[in-house]
This record gives C-alpha cells, sequence and structure tokens, in this order.
C-alpha cells in the first residue's frame, strides 16, 4: 500500500488497481517486526481506524496479532476490500512507562515528552541543576562588635548546670612545677581557696572525668571509658529499638527488606509486619540480625488485597518493641480465564444475530459465537455489540486481555474495537457490518469470544458475574 502524512494523521492505503476495479483483495500490514522498547517501556493498545464502507461494497481491517503488555510493538494488521472501493485504515499505538525516560523506538533521545494538559510538574531537585551552575547560598559578612565608643560590648549571660563544671583539684602538697603549657592560679588576697593548675590546651587529660566522691569505688564519670574496657559504653538497656529506614517501601510476598537502624541487640528478635486492618504477622525465619541492620522478607500471605501498612520489630532481651515504619503491602497477583455463555445478560446487541451460540457456525471454537447476515440481498447492515456494559470487578481487580476471532468475512467482517484493559471494567466492544450481495454473492459476518482474562490479588473475591448464567472459570 500507499502511506500518506496528511495534516492531521497519517493513513495507510491500498487502491483497488483491478481491472474496471471489479474484484476485490485483502492482505497483512505488519509494523515493527524487528523493533522492541527499551527502559521499563511496553505496549498498552493499537486502536485501528476504518473508512466506513462505500456502499453497496465495503471495506474493512482490524488488528490480527499484537504483544501488548510487553516490550514488542509488533502488530499485525489485516485488511481487505471489495469491489469498487479501496482499503483505507489508521491507527494510534499507546506505549506506557516512566515518564521522561526514552522508550527505545518513538524517543530515542533526551527529547521532551508529549505530557497531557493539566499534569503537574515533576519536583524540582537539587541534582536537576549542573554542579558548575549551582550558586552557594548567600552568607551574611561578619561584623565584629565595635569598640570606637570605648564600652564593651553586650554579651547575654547563660546558667550553667555546677554538675557539668569541672572540679577544683587540688596540688598535692609539696608537688614541685606545673607541666608545660600550664600556669598557676592563686587566691587573691583576702580570699580563701585552693591552688589549682590550668591547662588551657587540655594537654593533661584529654578525656574529662569528674572525680567520685571519697571512699567511694564507682568508675569515673564522663564521655570516657572506665578503666580496663575500651570504646564508649553500650545504651542502657531501656533504649528501644530504632528503625531509620527500609531498603523498599513496598513489596509482594517473598519480596526481601532490609531493616536499617540502630539498638537492635544482637540476638534474634521478631520482625512484624501489619499487612491488613488487624493482620499482624511475623516475618519468616531465617532473619540475618545485627545491632544496626536486618535483612528478612515479606511474608507469604494470600487473600489479601493491597494495605498501606508499618513494620516494627522486638528486641529477644526484653521484648521492647521499636517505632512503626510505613510499609505498603502489595499481594501475589493471579491470571483468571473466563468463557463467557451463550446467555450472558450483560450485553447489548443492536440487532439480534442470525446465529447465537458455540461451535459450528465459528470453527467449532468454544465461547461466545454471534454470526451476523443482511436483512436481504440488497440491504446491509453493521453494528457495535457491547459487552459487560454494568459490570464492575472488585478488590482491585482489572481486565487483562480479551481473546477475539473474527472467523467469518464474507461480504462483511467485524473486529474488536474499544476495551477497557487496566480497569475495573470488563468492557469491550465489538464492530460488525454485512453487505447486501443480491443474487450473487453470500453475504455474512461472525466471530468468535473464546475467553477473557482478568488480573488481581490471588485467593481475593473479583467480582465478575456473567448473568443471567454464571462464567465458566478455565485453566
Amino acid at each position: 500500500g500507499t502511506v500518506f502524512a496528511g495534516s492531521v494523521v497519517d493513513r495507510i492505503e491500498h487502491p483497488n488497481n483491478s481491472f474496471g476495479q471489479l474484484s476485490g483483495s485483502k492482505g497483512n500490514d505488519i509494523f515493527f517486526p524487528t523493533r522492541q522498547l527499551g527502559n521499563g517501556w511496553i505496549v498498552q493498545d493499537i486502536r485501528p481506524k476504518v473508512d466506513p464502507c462505500a456502499y453497496p461494497n465495503c471495506r474493512g481491517a482490524y488488528v490480527a496479532d499484537s504483544r501488548i503488555g510487553t516490550p514488542l510493538p509488533f502488530f499485525n494488521i489485516r485488511w481487505w476490500h471489495e469491489a469498487l472501493v479501496g482499503a483505507r485504515y489508521w491507527f494510534s499505538l499507546w506505549i506506557v512507562g516512566p515518564r521522561g525516560v526514552p522508550d527505545g523506538i518513538l524517543v530515542t533521545g533526551p527529547l521532551t515528552p508529549n505530557v497531557p494538559p493539566g499534569t503537574p510538574p515533576p519536583p524540582a531537585t537539587a541534582s536537576s541543576t549542573p554542579p558548575a551552575e549551582r550558586t552557594p547560598p548567600a552568607q551574611p559578612p561578619y561584623n565584629p562588635p565595635s569598640s570606637s565608643s570605648g564600652e564593651p560590648p553586650q554579651m547575654t549571660v547563660v546558667p550553667i548546670n555546677p554538675a557539668l563544671l569541672i572540679p577544683q583539684v587540688q596540688a598535692a602538697p609539696g608537688a614541685g612545677a606545673s607541666p608545660p603549657g600550664t600556669t598557676q592560679s592563686q587566691p587573691a588576697a583576702g580570699q580563701s581557696g585552693t591552688k589549682v593548675a590550668v591547662d588551657p590546651k587540655n594537654t593533661m587529660n584529654p578525656t574529662l572525668h569528674q572525680a567520685p566522691p571519697s571512699g567511694s569505688s564507682a568508675p569515673p564519670q564522663g564521655g570516657g571509658s572506665s578503666a580496663g574496657t575500651g570504646g564508649t559504653m553500650p545504651p542502657p538497656a531501656s533504649t528501644p529499638p530504632v528503625i531509620t529506614s527500609l531498603s523498599v517501601t513496598q513489596g509482594q510476598p517473598g519480596d526481601p527488606v532490609m531493616i536499617n537502624g540502630s539498638n537492635f541487640g544482637s540476638g534474634v528478635g521478631e520482625i512484624h509486619f501489619v499487612i491488613a486492618n488487624g493482620k499482624d504477622v511475623l516475618a519468616p525465619a531465617g532473619a540475618i540480625w545485627s545491632d544496626t541492620q536486618i535483612f528478612t522478607s515479606v511474608p507469604i500471605q494470600t487473600g489479601l488485597t493491597a494495605y498501606n501498612g508499618q513494620i516494627y520489630v522486638k528486641r529477644a532481651a526484653d521484648k521492647k518493641p521499636s517505632n512503626l515504619a510505613a510499609f505498603r503491602f502489595e499481594p501475589t497477583l493471579e491470571l483468571r480465564r473466563f468463557m463467557l455463555p451463550v446467555g450472558m445478560g450483560d450485553k447489548y446487541l443492536p440487532r439480534p444475530p442470525a446465529y447465537s451460540g458455540s461451535g459450528n457456525y465459528c470453527g467449532n471454537g468454544a465461547g461466545l459465537c454471534l454470526v451476523y447476515n443482511p436483512p436481504s440481498f440488497f440491504e446491509g447492515a453493521k453494528g457495535t455489540d457491547q459487552f459487560f456494559i454494568n459490570t464492575h470487578l472488585t478488590n482491585g481487580w482489572v481486565l487483562d486481555e480479551v481473546s477475539f476471532r473474527s472467523y467469518q468475512c464474507e461480504n462483511g467482517c467485524n473486529y474488536l474495537d474499544e476495551q477497557a484493559i487496566g480497569s475495573d471494567r470488563p468492557y469491550f466492544t465489538v464492530r460488525w457490518w454485512v453487505n447486501g450481495g443480491g443474487f450473487l454473492v453470500y453475504s455474512h459476518s461472525g466471530y468468535n469470544i473464546p475467553w477473557i482474562a482478568i488480573r488481581g490479588p490471588k485467593g481475593v473475591p473479583d467480582g465478575l458475574t456473567c448473568t443471567p448464567a454464571s462464567c465458566t472459570k478455565l485453566p
């Protein structure tokens, strides 16, 4: 065919090149057969739009094959046209991925993404400015106190706890000269006092100690350690464990989690996950435990939905709990497939089909099968069939896939049009048409829906009903 770049959208045309345009044609157009998205981008949807039929003959196109939900943008559009007309269609390819990151096929460089109107801008960070362009914050100049007036500068007196002061040490009788770098302080005339050695550089005793009371065997108090021990004193046993950060803030059952903090103790204690309202469960056995880090995993639980919970630990020595750290529990997901019954109620058909059932007219395919014939030899028909119009999934379940087979396309055809993939509505539509063939051509349009697939939390009800008959769950 020929690709045309119009002022609004591109279109693809397959003109009728037959003799006198007296015959039709068909084919398959393949797009992106070797390309692949990158950086976490995937295909979300492919939406074809076809020129309407030119009465009395028709044309059409639909997506016959695709890789939705994967990084492969490959898809195949099947088209056809009848006598006196050609085929013409458009399509839009929808991909989703990390905002502002190249997708590897449509945007291969650091280009500005097409952000929908009304989207809030990303928060500015300090790292977004190149180091060479950063300006240090302005500092006010230092102005020393002026002494031109001869008055001393104003000072604020702050009371000091006497217990923090260094006690005076009385020099031993007959002591010699003070060590180098010290001075002797003498009491003023008319005052009583003791002789004190003042060490302005603190060279005699870098670590200050408060002398114990007379006759006491208690170790010195202060920042140093007692005799015979090295390093700092351990925190009192009453100090609770503290969680400062988590390696991840959300996870599914079995995902690893690193807990960082302090005062966890050396023995293996308890790790608690609050994963639902009133549901506090212990982490699996085998945690790696130290005083500042704990390595564990999310408990294996099913039958739960996503929940903004917490993590906390209990120290082994005294069972003292830590603070709560926010953690979102994400349930394990499962896929469920259902075969639609012939008599399902939540649907709309603009005209009654010539055949409704499963088997014979759709290649013996299971599921729902609909076939349409023209009202008469000289009159065509078309319509859009809608399914699950008022049905909503529950408990976090969403539509994952609609299986569609276009089986009978003789002087008419059909294709899967709308589908609410990724939402809690299993809604989808099928467009079909059939032409009047006169006395020369037999016309009909038939399609088959073998099954639909939904995705959600494992072991949780999905809310799907196919009244009046129930859906048949497939393996």
